[in-house]
Parts: structure tokens; C-alpha cells; sequence
């Protein structure tokens, strides 16, 4: 019973209270935190309570218990076991309780010390009531006001020593303190306990530095993707070429399936599309006449070497930023090419030399054409034939994904041949002179000769973004293909599983670090339950033990956030080197710490707060869901 009222039945404020303001207590084996000094010891209640003169007070305790001023800077752990003890009476003597219980506060000092302790305890109790537990009935009748025997946990005999100053004890009143917020001491010991606990303050800011610099590189990753699209379809040097054809869906009878026809569109459907699309160059295919062609050197066939039409090779039409080595083939000279840096690759593991500019390698091409008189009906073959050697004038850069060796070669210099090039059986036949330009022009568009399509060329290459836009645009029975187009599409689409499949990763590696986190701040809070018995003995909450280690694991997740950005740098230019001397594609990684979405420096402050949160749901959830710290077990258990 205290005031009337029964101790065990205090709710958790009125516990805390009691603790707080009406009782103190001396314990035999001390319960000082060791590894602080001799004044934060003492300060520690008037912190708790939020006492704004704790230092002054603190101080003149000390002084009251005979602690020279030279050892308030000293840890305790550095006094003799009679200092300890008299730190442990200041503690318990300067918030000034009215109730004052001490167990065997002399059983671990000598004679002298011991009655130096009684002293100053029967000092105090000529204004408290002072609570003696001990072994010394010699001692205690020296210095006590009333002794109470107890053996077995049962009052066995009672002696009033000095009746009048017990009686005179029997009026004091409780001092009010309110309680105030306090969080000085806190984040106190928790630095402390992160100086302290070396070993575990390493491998927490080892986990989270892990986990934060995946979060920074794969969120580095995942934003650049637009950009690495964008930049790696730019370096495509045929991206401005592109074909144009119909398709025709027939069912086949019977079955589920379904054939698919292309064709070549109408005049008319192709004058529409050129007001549509007038960005573009609308010309006839011209593949039939070259696409089939082989290069050759020394009777080494370069199988592999795919010819691409370029439109023609000036600015606007190529992007002369891609040219690596060399110079651009003179305008309308067919025999001039220039190759990437795939087909460089190529020919040179091919033929054991390099071919820089001026290389030349051999085409050849003999292709058929069938002419049908419209009158007779008559069929007359011609062949069309290039066998000449061809002069590669530079390379160029080129997009790497799936990338092919590519000869590039001028649309416009292949038109000209065509429109030079006699078809002599058709001109005899016809009795006039008759090319196979001519008879392209006349071809209809069911005729192989037309690879049933057009050929569509950026004006200008800076456009190529609006490729996409024209695609999505068109008619469902049209279509414009591009190699390249097809190469990004599936660019995207492998870099759109790695996301998923980076994100799957990243939640998983986010779950096993608050895993551990939670455990390994649990372990300590429950390995600190005699640091955290003695708090709660000095009133503290247990919302604010909580915070302890919240903040300590804070001040690890600020060291943890620091070296996960200084190390994202190095991390990101190593992989982005890695990836791009195995793919050829950089940069494939860009933490956009300046600005994110708009905003600057977002992205620092969000992976902050966020990892804050973070440290608050791990730490907070175990602790608070484990059990009652028993302050009887920890504060009757010795050190």
C-alpha cells in the first residue's frame, strides 16, 4: 500500500509516476550504466523526469555523497567499488523522493566505506522515509529509527529505536512532478550503445548499406530504361529506312487457321498516306534488285554481310554524329559504302585484316526479271547484274542489340542504275530502249519485282522518334516494318522482364533486411533488459526504451544511406563497364540524384525517409510485441 492505494493495481501512468517521483531506489550490486560517466549516471532520473536543472542538481549530489568534482567526467566503470556505490545513493537521492528503499547498500564495501553510506542515509532520512535492507544487525542499530526482522518472508520481530523521529516521518507528502518529454537521454545512450555494440552496428549498416545501394541501383536502372531506349535507338544508322505493305487476313476453310498476304497499297492509298505522313520519302522497293547479292575478297564469300539502303548519305538523312572512322560515299556512286561495327567485326575475323577506309571487297548479284507483252502474252527474260568491286569509305557506330554486319549503300545510286541499265531482250523485243526502272514503274503490285511494298526514308533522322506514333497509327490492314524498329521493340521488351524480374528481387532482399534488422535489434533489446530494468525503475516509459534503439539503428541507417550513395557511383560506373563490354550498350544504369521525376533531389530525401520508415517498422514491431520486462528478475540478478 502507498498513499492509501495499491501498488499493484497502479495502471501504467500512475506506475510511472510512482517510479518516477515517490520512490527511489539503491541497489546492492549498484545498476549504474558502466560505460558513462559519473555525473550522466546521476543526472539520469531529473533527464527522465525532464528536469531542465539537472546538471546543477546532479553536481550537488555528488558533492553531498563526497564524489570530487574530477571524477563527474570519469566512466564508472573506471570507479572503486565504494565510489560505485555512493554514485548509486546520488542517483537515488536527487530527484528527492519521499520514499527511498535500499538493498544492502553497504554488503559490497569495507568498514569505512560502509559507515560513511549510513551517514549520508541518515541524513536523508530526517526528511524521507529511508528503507534499509541488511545482513549487518550491528550496523543498522547504530543508525536506524526502527528495525523490522524478516526471516523466511515473514515479520518475525519488530524494535522501535527512536520513536520520535519516527513519528515525525509520518506527514510528508508526495512532491509533483509533472511528466514532461525527455528525449535528451535517450538518443544519449543510444549513441552510446552504437559506440558500444561495434560488431552489431557493422553488420546492420553492412545489411542496409546492401540493401539501399540495390534499391538505388535498380531504381537507376528502371528510370533510365525510357533513355536507354531512346539513346541506343539513335545509334541505329538505317533507322530513318523503313517499308510500307498491306495485309490481307484469308481463312483457311475447315480449319482454325488463317493465312496472311501482303501486298503492295494503291497509288491512291499511297497519296493518302504521304498527306498523312509527310515527313516521309515515298519511293518504290528496290530490294529485289540488290537484297540478294553476296560480297566476296579472294574467293572468301562474306555470307553474313547483309546490304541495307540508306536514302542517300547526307545530312539530314544520316546522322553523320555516328561515323566512327572515315568519310560518307560521294553522292550517287554506288560502289561506295560504309559498314558498322558489327560487319567491321565481321570481315576482319573473317579475312584476318582490317578494313579501314578504302577496303574494297567484290558484289555480285544476277537477278532475273520476267517481262509478259500485254498484247501477246509473250514472256522475255532479262537479268540484272551488278559484279563489281565495292569501296567501303567508313564506319560507323550502330545499335548493338541483335545488331548484324550491315553494308550500307545509297537508295538514290541504286535508282540511277536501274534507270541506266537497259533491259536489251524487252528494248529488241519492244524496238525501243527500255530499262529496268521503267519497267518497275509499270510493274503492277501483285509482282514479285516490287517486293509488294514501298520503301518510306526519314527526311530528316532527327525525326526518328516519330516512328513509333506512325506505326501505332496506322491502319490495322497496314503495316511499316523496320528491322530496326523490331530490334528496339524487343530491346524494351528484355529490359521490361529484367525490371520485373529486378523488382521481384529488390522486395525480397527489402524483406530479409527488415528480417534482420528486427531480429537483431529484438536479440539486443532483450540482452539489454537489465539497462532497460533500471529505466523503467527511474520512471522511464517504455516508449521511449523503444526509441533507444530506434535511434541508435538511425544513426546506422544515416551512415548506412551516406556510404549507399557514395558507393552507387562507383558501382554504377563498374557495372555500366561490365555491361557494355559484354553488350556494347551503355549506359544501362542512372541514378537520378540531381532530379527525380521533376523534382530536385528527390530521390536522396525519398530513399531517407523511406529507409527511416524502414528502421522504425523493424525496430518498433518485435519490441513492442515481446514480453513485460520483469524489473524484479533483472534488478535482483547480479552483474
Amino acid at each position: 500500500m502507498y498513499n492509501g492505494k495499491n501498488i499493484l493495481s497502479f495502471k501504467e501512468k500512475e506506475r510511472r509516476k510512482y517510479l518516477r517521483n515517490d520512490i527511489a531506489f539503491i541497489f546492492q550490486n549498484y545498476h549504474l550504466f558502466e560505460g558513462e560517466t559519473v555525473l550522466f549516471n546521476v543526472e539520469l532520473p531529473l533527464l527522465i523526469s525532464g528536469d531542465k536543472a539537472h546538471e546543477q542538481k546532479a553536481k550537488e549530489t555528488l558533492s553531498i555523497v563526497n564524489i570530487p568534482e574530477d571524477l563527474f567526467s570519469h566512466k564508472v566503470s573506471d570507479l572503486s567499488g565504494g565510489e560505485k556505490q555512493r554514485v548509486a545513493i546520488a542517483r537515488a537521492l536527487v530527484k528527492d523522493a519521499p520514499l527511498l528503499l535500499c538493498d544492502e547498500p553497504t554488503g559490497s564495501v569495507d568498514q569505512a566505506n560502509a559507515h560513511e553510506i549510513m551517514n549520508i542515509l541518515k541524513r536523508e532520512s530526517e526528511h524521507k522515509l529511508v528503507i534499509t535492507v541488511s545482513h549487518n544487525e550491528e550496523l543498522i542499530e547504530e543508525y536506524a529509527d526502527q528495525i523490522l526482522f524478516i526471516e523466511n518472508g515473514k515479520l518475525k520481530d519488530a524494535r522501535v529505536v527512536n520513536e520520535t523521529s519516527t513519528e515525525s516521518k509520518s506527514n510528508w507528502s508526495t512532491p509533483e512532478v509533472k511528466e514532461k518529454k525527455s528525449l535528451p537521454y535517450i538518443s544519449h545512450l543510444a549513441f552510446s550503445n552504437f559506440k558500444r555494440r561495434k560488431k552489431q552496428t557493422i553488420f546492420n549498416g553492412v545489411v542496409m548499406m546492401v540493401c539501399l545501394l540495390f534499391s538505388l541501383l535498380i531504381i537507376g536502372f528502371i528510370t533510365n530504361i525510357p533513355t536507354l531506349i531512346e539513346n541506343q535507338a539513335a545509334l541505329a544508322f538505317d533507322y530513318p529506312s523503313l517499308t510500307l505493305y498491306g495485309v490481307q487476313k484469308e481463312e483457311v476453310p475447315d480449319t482454325n487457321l488463317s493465312l496472311t498476304k501482303s501486298y503492295r497499297p494503291t497509288e491512291d492509298m499511297m497519296r493518302s498516306f504521304q498527306q498523312l505522313y509527310p515527313h516521309y520519302i515515298w519511293v518504290d522497293n528496290l530490294d529485289y534488285f540488290f537484297s540478294t547479292g553476296s560480297f566476296s575478297k579472294n574467293e572468301t564469300t562474306l555470307y553474313e554481310l547483309v546490304s541495307t539502303p540508306i536514302y542517300q548519305f547526307d545530312s539530314p538523312y544520316v546522322n553523320y554524329d555516328l561515323l566512327i572512322s572515315g568519310d560518307m560515299p560521294k553522292k550517287g556512286e554506288l560502289n561506295e559504302v560504309v559498314i558498322n561495327k558489327s560487319a567491321y567485326e565481321y570481315i576482319t575475323s573473317e579475312l584476318g585484316v582490317n578494313p579501314a577506309k578504302g577496303f574494297s571487297f567484290h558484289y555480285y548479284i544476277n537477278v532475273p526479271v520476267s517481262y509478259t507483252d500485254p498484247l501477246s502474252s509473250e514472256t522475255i527474260i532479262d537479268y540484272f547484274e551488278i559484279d563489281d568491286d565495292f569501296t567501303i569509305r567508313g564506319v560507323v557506330d550502330d545499335f548493338s542489340f541483335l545488331e548484324s554486319p550491315k553494308v550500307y549503300y545509297s537508295y538514290m545510286a541504286l535508282f540511277d542504275v536501274l534507270s541506266e541499265s537497259v533491259m536489251e531482250n524487252v528494248s529488241d523485243f519492244r524496238g525501243e530502249e527500255y530499262t529496268f526502272m521503267d519497267y518497275l514503274n509499270e510493274a503492277n503490285d501483285n509482282n514479285p519485282v516490287t517486293s509488294y511494298s514501298y520503301q518510306l526514308f526519314l527526311k530528316d533522322y532527327h525525326d526518328c522518334y516519330k516512328i513509333s506514333e506512325d506505326i501505332a497509327s496506322l491502319p490495322s490492314n497496314y503495316q511499316i516494318t523496320s528491322l530496326t524498329e523490331s530490334r528496339v521493340e524487343a530491346f524494351s521488351s528484355t529490359l521490361d522482364a529484367v525490371r520485373i524480374g529486378l523488382i521481384f528481387f529488390l522486395v525480397i532482399v527489402i524483406i530479409i533486411c527488415l528480417i534482420l534488422i528486427g531480429i537483431i535489434c529484438l536479440s539486443t533489446y532483450l540482452g539489454d533488459s537489465k539497462q532497460l530494468a533500471i529505466l523503467l525503475s527511474l520512471g522511464a516509459k517504455k516508449d521511449d526504451t523503444i526509441k533507444m534503439y530506434i535511434y541508435e539503428n538511425i544513426l546506422t541507417c544515416l551512415i548506412a544511406v551516406t556510404g549507399s550513395f557514395i558507393l552507387s557511383y562507383g558501382c554504377q560506373y563498374l557495372i555500366n563497364w561490365l555491361l557494355r563490354s559484354y553488350s556494347g550498350i551503355s549506359p544501362f544504369i542512372s541514378i537520378p540524384f540531381s532530379s527525380f521525376m521533376g523534382v530536385p533531389f528527390l530521390l536522396p530525401i525519398f530513399i531517407f525517409l523511406v529507409a527511416i520508415m524502414f528502421v522504425f517498422i523493424s525496430c518498433s514491431l518485435p519490441i513492442m510485441t515481446s514480453g513485460r520486462i520483469s524489473l524484479k528478475e533483472e534488478l535482483q540478478n547480479s552483474d
